[in-house]
């Protein structure tokens, strides 16, 4: 009896040791089955690359300037070499955001923006240039300022204007646009065909005001003396009438189609 007793009890030793191996075994088994894939979500790291659509850009005073980022991972950093000449921002709108390029003053500044997620870094040229404003001739008897052209006006020093037609200089000269007894003027001065200076004086009275308020904001020529918002843009004809001419010229002033270099107003 003592030895049926002693040799199950040995029985349950063996079996219990062999159930104890087996588990260890099986144990090691699903570890190494399980390491490819513990491995393969902690290096899960899907980064996305670093591009923006332009990395050189002209800027008018007048205006900001708008870089989209046409992928990236939304945690970005800037360092600007040239705040004195431009700000930079980064707005997180869009699917990966936008860069946003304040002017402080003409010149050229070198802006560095890094992806600190995949650690790559764009260098953005961007100058800061004279405003200028376009106005689109419609309606005209001039001999140069013709249907279809355009009318430009620069803010620089001398108060230069052009006209051109596709895309095309075809008479450069100097304006003025002034107040006087409470009436709007315009003065154009230019070499006409024959090579003699010419100088023609123009009411613009009876323009609609967002036209003036786009002229004087833009070129910062002081017309009014009080500031005030702008109605909504509808029609903004600047609408030349001749003084010391024949000439009658109806324009358009627009930000849509008249501005030389694209941007938003600030």
């Amino acid at each position: 009896m003592r030895g049926t007793l002693l040799i199950m009890k040995q029985t349950s030793i063996y079996t219990n040791f062999i159930n104890t191996l087996i588990m260890m075994k099986l144990s090691h088994f699903f570890f190494l089955i399980l390491i490819p894939v513990l491995y393969s979500c902690s290096s899960d790291e899907h980064y996305l690359d670093f591009t923006i659509e332009t990395q050189d850009i002209k800027i008018a005073k007048a205006f900001w300037g708008r870089i989209k980022i046409l992928s990236g991972n939304m945690d970005y950093s800037i360092n600007n070499l040239n705040s004195d000449i431009a700000e930079a921002y980064i707005y997180e709108d869009g699917e990966y955001g936008n860069i946003v390029i304040k002017p402080i003053q003409k010149g050229k500044a070198t802006i560095e923006i890094t992806d600190n997620i995949c650690h790559t870094s764009i260098i953005i040229k961007a100058e800061v240039v004279d405003n200028e404003i376009g106005t689109i001739i419609r309606e005209s008897n001039h001999p140069l300022l013709k249907e279809g052209g355009f009318l430009w006006f620069k803010e620089d020093e001398k108060r230069s204007f052009r006209i051109t037609v596709q895309d095309v200089d075809i008479a450069k000269g100097l304006y003025s646009i002034y107040k006087s007894e409470k009436k709007y003027y315009l003065s154009l001065a230019y070499k006409n065909d024959d090579g003699n200076e010419a100088t023609e004086v123009y009411d613009i009275g009876e323009s609609d005001y967002v036209a003036l308020y786009m002229l004087d904001t833009v070129l910062n020529l002081g017309l009014f003396e009080t500031t005030r918002s702008a109605p909504p843009p509808k029609a903004h004809w600047l609408r030349m009438k001749g003084i010391n001419n024949e000439y009658n010229i109806n324009c358009i002033a627009s930000n849509d189609e008249g501005y030389d270099i694209e941007g938003e107003t600030r």
